[in-house]
């Protein structure tokens, strides 16, 4: 489970746990509510990731969407709590502390955290138990969806779906050109050099910064070579038989092509099992969603 970006993480715990605070309710979802505050937390991560949302009637409308989007959450907690059972105390422990170095690290510097927390009317206890409860929801939902998917992964779904699908890899690199006259001489120089910033690499440089500084690359140096997602069938030939044979962060020997030596980095492999999970596990959440839809008592009152 991923842990919320810093500050956005920040807003939705300081409001959530504010929630005890006499609120308006602006829609109920069978026997619980959804507050003017929950809403107004949720939109201002909305607003924080994208900057340039100022229209007011975008607003709006976005404000609308987001209030679907989280009758839809509470719909699926709702009926994932029937079933659900303990999260493990280890995951939950793991968890708790990631968010909490993260909303740390977000936080006033000038001030101790826990007073500023006491200046948000709330705790640091109060602030635990509220991170704990956002991710054994979490939790609840995700191994409730994933049971129903592993159902619908029949060996004929698998194998249907394998032949559309392929593994992606996400590829960074540093490129070292060599010239139109090339000598040995200068060739041995440039692929010394390509070993010594291997070397570099595995000693725990920075892959990203050593390509911002040495890689030839003008096109991506700057965000430190990212390549982007290669399918199986379309990585570049030269590349072909390294890519696939990396471990993700795994940094390969120089590379000869005809633009000079390439150093690559896997920086994240997609399996067709994982695509094909993620696919059935989007397609089977909105098949439940509506399912549940169709039953819930709903009102909105904004």
């Amino acid at each position: 489970m991923k842990v919320l970006s810093g500050i956005v993480a920040f807003i939705l715990i300081i409001n959530f746990c504010q929630s005890g605070i006499i609120d308006k309710v602006i829609a109920r979802v069978n026997d619980d509510v959804i507050t003017m505050s929950d809403l107004d937390g949720e939109m201002a991560n909305v607003l924080l990731e994208n900057p340039l949302l100022i229209d007011s009637a975008e607003i709006q409308k976005t404000r609308k969407e987001k209030l679907e989007e989280m009758i839809d959450n509470l719909l699926i907690l709702q009926a994932a709590k029937k079933d659900a059972e303990p999260v493990p105390e280890e995951v939950i422990t793991v968890e708790v502390n990631k968010y909490l170095a993260e909303l740390t690290s977000t936080a006033p510097k000038d001030i101790p955290f826990e007073m500023y927390l006491k200046q948000k009317g709330t705790s640091l206890e109060e602030l635990k138990k509220k991170i704990k409860e956002v991710i054994e929801n979490k939790y609840i939902v995700t191994r409730a969806v994933d049971r129903r998917v592993q159902k619908l992964l029949s060996s004929e779904d698998r194998k249907s779906d394998e032949s559309k699908l392929k593994t992606r890899y996400r590829v960074s690199h540093i490129l070292l050109k060599i010239p139109k006259q090339l000598t040995p001489e200068i060739e041995s120089k440039i692929k010394i050099k390509a070993l010594e910033i291997v070397a570099e690499i595995r000693k725990g440089k920075s892959f990203e910064g050593m390509a911002k500084e040495f890689s030839d690359d003008e096109a991506n140096k700057f965000v430190g070579g990212d390549l982007g997602y290669f399918d199986e069938g379309n990585i570049p030939q030269q590349f072909k038989s390294v890519i696939p044979k990396l471990q993700v962060d795994e940094v390969s020997e120089p590379i000869r092509s005809n633009l000079g030596y390439h150093i690559i980095k896997l920086r994240d492999k997609i399996t067709v099992e994982d695509l094909i999970y993620s696919e059935k596990y989007k397609e089977e959440r909105k098949q439940w969603i509506n399912e549940l839809r169709k039953k819930a008592k709903i009102q909105i009152f904004e």
